[in-house]
């Protein structure tokens, strides 16, 4: 591990994956209590329902980040150690946040209107909404940018073993579903309190400024539109089947579900590895480019053997998780597995090199093209094939945008993109004049 990380600083490095890992590993177990749990208590007609809820929330909760985890992790990694420029980024960023809950509240109102399948459960729908603002104000940036991360993370965990220990002793039957959103949203509230608080300890806070503020948004609009198409479709399926087709979105929410739980095994490396990456190619171009291709080597090696130990072991996982009521979802499942190592790509050449070499427009392009090519193949295969279909769209489309990425950096993009050459001799600066 030591030799395939070279060059980041390794103690901190390996010491915070580490940590992350055996968090990411708790927070994965609590779905796992979770799901089988819900889903015979609640039935699978109502669980459904909350699945397109929380389908519909994962986007709106995109918006809330608004792409700060990379853009503000970015700048603020850059800046690490000056509590006033820090202060000056967290100041707006509050402001800017408060701009955006405001108006997913008011998307939240429209689709509440115009979409029938959210209506069935009124106020699992609301309380789900305040859960969506409190998960999208996480400071987890903050705390990703000062190599700090496993401080909130673990009480992050705090809240979701307290949310899931009350859900299973307070929730009985179809009529207490409104109950998993609220408690969710009450222990997380007070988790969001005490890491803002900590926070703002470690920066000199100013008031935020309307102009900084809307320059702050202006300059991570890009990433925000990015993030939100590059995850629409592993995220956001469920809820277009909620508005296409109502009746096929439980069996594919429960395998959607399942392998997003699987991608999350990838998140500690990303996470402790971007604001890495963005200081060591500060320092030494070439030793960064060393460092994403061998985390690039390491997930998708990882990936593709994780998916196929779970391909094999689908109708057992299935059949624990959720019971023989959604056996349909086991073919949707094994589907999805095959998108993981595709979503290993995309995140390391993506997320790990083009957004910190500022080579943004050409993650965005890619992402545009995956969104349209996932939503067009699901609106042909959706009518014959049902929740497969959808899965088969996901797959293709980041079949797709992973290749595209690579030919970007490998071939038609700048030559200091390269991310599989091993030699100084034709590496240049890397413009920063895409945005």
């Amino acid at each position: 591990m030591k030799k395939l990380l070279a060059r980041i600083p390794q103690r901190r490095f390996l010491g915070s994956v580490s940590s992350l890992y055996g968090l990411q590993l708790a927070t994965l177990v609590l779905p796992l209590v979770l799901l089988p749990f819900l889903t015979r208590r609640l039935g699978a007609d109502v669980w459904g329902v909350l699945a397109i809820q929380t389908s519909f929330s994962t986007l709106m909760i995109i918006i809330i980040e608004f792409g700060f985890g990379f853009g503000a992790t970015r700048d603020a990694a850059a800046v690490r150690g000056d509590r006033a420029a820090l202060g000056r980024i967290v100041s707006n960023l509050l402001g800017a946040r408060i701009l955006l809950s405001i108006f997913v509240a008011a998307v939240w109102v429209a689709v509440w209107i115009t979409v029938p399948s959210v209506r069935a459960e009124p106020e699992a729908y609301w309380w789900t909404l305040g859960l969506t603002i409190a998960q999208g104000s996480s400071p987890a940036w903050f705390y990703q940018a000062i190599a700090k991360l496993p401080y909130i993370m673990m009480r992050e965990l705090a809240a979701r073993v307290a949310s899931t220990v009350l859900i299973v002793l307070l929730v009985h039957s179809s009529s207490d579903a409104w109950l998993v959103p609220a408690l969710q949203f009450a222990t997380l509230a007070i988790v969001l309190v005490l890491t803002i608080s900590t926070m703002m300890r470690n920066v000199d806070p100013q008031a935020p400024s309307l102009s900084g503020t809307w320059t702050l948004l202006r300059a991570n609009a890009h990433l925000c539109f990015t993030r939100l198409v590059q995850l629409f479709a592993p995220m956001g399926n469920t809820f277009l089947l909620g508005v296409i087709s109502p009746g096929v979105a439980p069996s594919y929410g429960a395998a959607e579900r399942t392998s997003l739980a699987a991608r999350g095994l990838l998140s500690p490396v990303l996470q402790v590895a971007f604001p890495e990456i963005v200081v060591l190619y500060k320092e030494n171009a070439q030793r960064a480019r060393n460092a994403v291709r061998r985390i690039l080597v390491l997930l998708v090696a990882g990936a593709v053997l994780m998916s196929g130990v779970l391909w094999l072991l689908a109708d057992i996982v299935v059949l624990i998780l959720f019971g023989p009521e959604f056996a349909t979802s086991v073919p949707v499942f094994r589907v999805l597995l095959v998108s993981i190592p595709l979503f290993a790509i995309i995140q390391v050449v993506g997320l790990q090199w083009l957004l910190p070499l500022k080579h943004d427009r050409a993650f965005l392009t890619s992402a545009i093209v995956g969104v349209v090519l996932n939503v067009g193949f699901g609106l042909l295969l959706v009518p014959e094939h049902g929740a497969v279909g959808m899965a088969s769209s996901l797959v293709l489309s980041e079949l797709a945008v992973s290749i595209g990425l690579l030919l970007y950096t490998e071939i038609f993009g700048p030559k200091a993109l390269r991310i599989f050459r091993r030699s100084d001799s034709d590496i240049v600066a890397v413009s920063t004049s895409e945005t």
